[in-house]
């Protein structure tokens, strides 16, 4: 997994791009996200806009995914592709 980095967003206000997407995992290093937060923080501050699709950690503008029902739907999803359309699920009175 890769860590995010504040000279990724250095290199957006460099090229001068005027708005960027974060996406990805939440990193333990907090040295890294508090470094990327101000990189964030500098970009905004100079007209640029960030969103961040994940936990909300950085201070921008965030879309909380709902995880859990992603998470449930996938797996009924997945379970109905496998028994033909009829998932068995734990504690249901018929399978």
């Amino acid at each position: 997994m890769r860590t995010p980095s504040a000279s990724t967003s250095r290199s957006c206000g460099r090229s001068r791009a005027r708005a960027v997407v974060l996406v990805g995992s939440r990193s333990d290093n907090t040295a890294a996200r508090e470094a990327l937060r101000a990189e964030l923080d500098a970009f905004t501050r100079s007209g640029g806009r960030a969103a961040c699709i994940g936990q909300n950690l950085l201070g921008v503008d965030t879309v909380l995914p709902e995880n859990r029902a992603g998470a449930e739907a996938l797996a009924r999803a997945l379970a109905a592709l496998v028994t033909g359309g009829s998932p068995c699920w734990p504690g249901r009175a018929r399978c």
